[in-house]
């Protein structure tokens, strides 16, 4: 029985990051496409927003589990990574060069730690607001 409760909150959190993803990408697309242009997000792509929102589920619920504290960490960081790339940039053909690909890694990386370092100062208050209470 845990096992189905872990599959049914994978796959609840993919659907979540599913939704979330899509929203952003289409109201990106609404405020860049014109009325007769092309759309910015191809029927690939929005295809593949699944698997990535499964994989950023998997990634926080390895990231919430019992393991060391810098594996949790590292884990949900590469799972981060690879997955944005596999999902989201080779299915919409934008890697051209190995130079193209090295900036990417580089600017998603700053962009994670940047992201991680919000939430973490964020959760660490909201822990001191709920014990002051």
């Amino acid at each position: 029985m845990k096992t189905f409760a872990k599959i049914k909150q994978w796959l609840t959190g993919g659907c979540i990051w599913y939704a979330i993803i899509s929203l952003v990408f289409l109201m990106i697309d609404l405020i860049i496409s014109e009325r007769n242009a092309t759309h910015v997000v191809s029927a690939t792509s929005f295809l593949f927003m699944f698997p990535f929102g499964l994989a950023m589920s998997g990634a926080g619920m390895l990231y919430r589990s019992n393991l060391p504290r810098w594996s949790r960490i590292l884990s949900h960081y590469l799972i981060s990574i690879i997955s944005f790339l596999l999902f989201m940039l080779l299915p919409a053909g934008s890697l051209s060069s190995g130079v193209y690909v090295l900036l990417m890694l580089v600017l998603l990386t700053v962009i994670y730690w940047i992201l991680f370092a919000i939430v973490h100062i964020f959760q660490v208050r909201w822990k001191r607001v709920m014990e002051e209470d």
